[in-house]
């Protein structure tokens, strides 16, 4: 079966089964596309899982293997993110780099800010600064 996406993006139910039985999290439950991430397309399965697919068809070294340290980083400095799992650039499994992380449950923030009340807005604003300036704060080796 193949899962539709609106770049026409050919991932089936079957690779991304394949994809989780690899990484021992079992099989398939359900498959659908997150609504943002055209180039990077991302496929949340099973309620728990993102699989992030590189659909810029990078040469060399994965732009994943960035990402799942961004990741790590700021999960050692309590800002919450996703866990990424696994960088996978082999390309044994499905035809395209992959980064396999966890889904952090909830609703975008561009989707639910016009939802938000005046007051709730600015709540969520201060904590995402809150955020961002313990972001500025992390350090990172060669930057």
């Amino acid at each position: 079966m193949l899962i539709p996406h609106p770049r026409h993006f050919p991932i089936t139910a079957a690779d991304a089964e394949r994809i989780l039985r690899a990484h021992g999290l079992g099989g398939l439950d359900s498959a659908q596309w997150a609504t943002r991430g055209l180039n990077n397309p991302t496929l949340l399965v099973n309620d728990r899982y993102a699989i992030r697919i590189d659909g810029l068809e990078w040469e060399g070294r994965s732009r994943f293997y960035g990402e799942k340290i961004a990741y790590d980083l700021l999960h050692q400095h309590g800002i919450p993110a996703p866990q990424a799992l696994v960088v996978d650039d082999s390309r044994s499994l499905v035809p395209y780099d992959y980064l396999l992380m966890t889904q952090i449950p909830g609703t975008p923030l561009i989707e639910a800010w016009p939802t938000l009340t005046p007051a709730q807005q600015e709540r969520v604003a201060r904590q995402a600064g809150a955020y961002l300036a313990r972001m500025h704060n992390i350090p990172v080796a060669g930057y």
